[in-house]
């Protein structure tokens, strides 16, 4: 798997969302137990709200742990320069030339709504 490239800050703020998570688990549980004491679990509102609730706090914690374990904290003053950037560089391009040529990159990225009509 690939490293997932993260300042100081950004490590800390998801450790931070993920203990918060984490606290909030035993929450959602007891809002299910409520709920499934209201009756029937096939009509009840609160009873599915609160799994859906459960179900993304579930995959929200599954991501945050995944790429904290792939994290590769980055110390910005290692770096020698004035500007720092972890996305690859790219061209743009104007419309013109993105329509004369159909195999640049930045003609093909663009949403299909975004793309000049076929001739």
């Amino acid at each position: 798997m690939d490293k997932v490239p993260m300042t100081p800050q950004g490590h800390a703020a998801l450790t931070e969302e993920l203990a918060k998570l984490k606290i909030e688990r035993p929450k959602i549980s007891a809002e299910i137990g409520v709920a499934r004491e209201h009756g029937d679990l096939k009509e009840n509102a609160e009873y599915h709200a609160a799994r859906e609730k459960q179900g993304l706090a579930e995959a929200r914690i599954r991501e945050i742990e995944d790429k904290l374990s792939r994290a590769e904290v980055i110390d910005s003053s290692s770096f020698s320069g004035d500007r720092v950037s972890l996305a690859p560089r790219s061209r743009s391009r104007t419309w013109r030339t993105a329509r004369r040529r159909r195999t640049a990159s930045w003609a093909r990225t663009r949403p299909t709504w975004m793309r000049a009509p076929s001739r």
